[in-house]
């Protein structure tokens, strides 16, 4: 009821707040006090959570900007992003709260989880002799450029530009193979100890030698990318691991999520001056933004919030969804490449994230400044479809939360072990970006990993609320 009300206040505020500083302190307050709110009403020992990731990112992306520029002289690096603040930074506000207060309230609906009473056996030999070719054959292909971190160099777009088709899907499989591991890892570690005594149990004692395969082989796919500066499936790997860790094994509190958090930062901001360094570049934290330079890198994902006010307020009209396109024929392998031009629409007019890059840029940028989840929802379905998509995604990440105990199925697990991968980022992406990466390992797991499923002596399975 407390959201509700506040995400009524939007409405009140926005009309009457007039423009200014007020206007800013306002609807902050109520985002300030709306996060408050979900805390104080989902406290837990556990804080490092599903939700409070991805509120970290989302208010990262879409607040610290507007916040700084209100309270210090904050002004960004980039003149486009400066621009972009100024004359955009106040109509951003409500929309980005709408969304928030949205995905809380979605967040805040308990749904119940159907919990089993069986055992699930893996057989993962498979899985680490593929997810370690994989590994071998993306290094192989990938090239020394990708070590080089040559496809930094120009701009975050080069990607298409200085990897083939090829190594770019293995990429993409290799990323899903590792979520796989983490989730077939924390089922070897955690399941037998759940059934310890019974013969099933004993029969599901795990292979020790395929456990440290797969162990060794997520070393080297994390190895592989810090060697090239990708910080990206660094912190992929590091939230799964832990968000999976502090829902079942441990909870980790807030002070202890803090100083992972700084020092987590702190280790990126090194990864990039590192980087810098020897690509021959200069690295600064933006002075201006103080400590909160080190998460600038995130939110100057803000702009794109803003380019799509500005498009909004120049006329430009898509239909529901085109923004949407390039993600979900992503879905299906090498279907850009062939059913693109057979639609009529070039890139720009089906991925937002190309669509600000070339807004703000121009037809051949030298950079791009990707998307965000509240400014491709606008962009899609306007103001009232982002209020209901974010109220989905709430709930859908309070279901994943529940899934995330491992006891409604592999399958289940597996979702929530994608989205805890996600959760930071997710916030700077798109929609869709998760839709791939959750049906591709969904596939994959059918298809190299033989999941048996035995029913226990125990009770039947159980519903009980997330």
């Amino acid at each position: 009821m407390p959201l509700a009300v506040l995400f009524l206040a939007i409405f009140v505020v926005e009309p009457i707040s007039g423009d200014g500083r007020g206007a800013v302190a306002a609807f902050l307050l109520i985002d300030l006090a709306a996060v408050c709110i979900h805390l104080y009403g989902t406290r837990e020992s556990n804080w490092h959570r599903l939700d409070t990731v991805f509120l970290l990112g989302y208010c990262i992306v879409n607040f610290q900007w507007v916040a700084l520029a209100w309270g210090t002289d904050f002004v960004p690096k980039h003149g486009f992003q400066a621009r972009l603040l100024e004359q955009y930074g106040e109509q951003t506000l409500p929309l980005s709260s709408i969304g928030l207060l949205a995905w809380l309230m979605g967040n805040a609906v308990r749904l119940p989880v159907r919990t089993h009473s069986r055992v699930v056996l893996l057989h993962t030999r498979r899985l680490a002799f593929i997810f370690l070719v994989t590994v071998s054959a993306f290094a192989v292909t990938a090239g020394a450029t990708f070590f080089r971190g040559d496809i930094y160099k120009y701009g975050a777009n080069v990607l298409s530009h200085n990897m083939g088709r090829l190594p770019r899907y293995i990429w993409a499989i290799l990323d899903i193979q590792a979520l796989i591991v983490i989730a077939a890892l924390y089922f070897l570690y955690k399941a037998p100890a759940m059934q310890e005594g019974s013969a099933v149990g004993r029969r599901r004692k795990p292979n020790r030698r395929t456990r440290r395969w797969l162990i060794h082989s997520l070393v080297v796919y994390v190895l592989v990318f810090a060697i090239a500066g990708e910080r990206g499936q660094l912190i992929s790997v590091f939230l799964a691991v832990t968000l999976v860790y502090s829902r079942n094994v441990r909870p980790i509190g807030l002070g202890l999520s803090l100083i992972t958090a700084g020092l987590g930062a702190v280790l990126l901001t090194a990864m990039g001056i590192l980087r810098s360094l020897r690509d021959g570049d200069v690295f600064h934290l933006d002075g201006s933004a103080g400590l909160w330079g080190m998460t600038n890198t995130l939110a100057s994902s803000f702009v794109t919030l803003a380019e799509a006010c500005a498009l909004s307020d120049a006329g430009d009209r898509t239909f529901m969804g085109q923004y949407w396109i390039s993600q979900l024929m992503g879905v299906i392998p090498f279907a850009q490449s062939i059913l693109g031009p057979l639609h009529g629409l070039s890139e720009p007019e089906v991925s937002s994230a190309t669509k600000f890059t070339t807004s703000i840029f121009g037809a051949n940028p030298s950079s791009a400044v990707g998307t965000s989840l509240a400014a491709d929802l606008y962009l899609n379905v306007g103001a009232v479809g982002l209020a209901l998509f974010a109220f989905a995604l709430g709930v859908w990440a309070r279901l994943l939360h529940g899934w995330l105990r491992g006891q409604a199925g592999f399958g289940r697990f597996y979702c929530s072990v994608v989205f805890a991968a996600f959760s930071l980022y997710l916030s700077r992406s798109s929609l869709a970006v998760s839709v791939r990466p959750t049906l591709w390992g969904l596939l994959m797991i059918a298809l190299i990993l033989r999941v048996t499923v035995i029913r226990s002596m125990g009770a039947p399975g159980s519903l009980h609320g997330n």
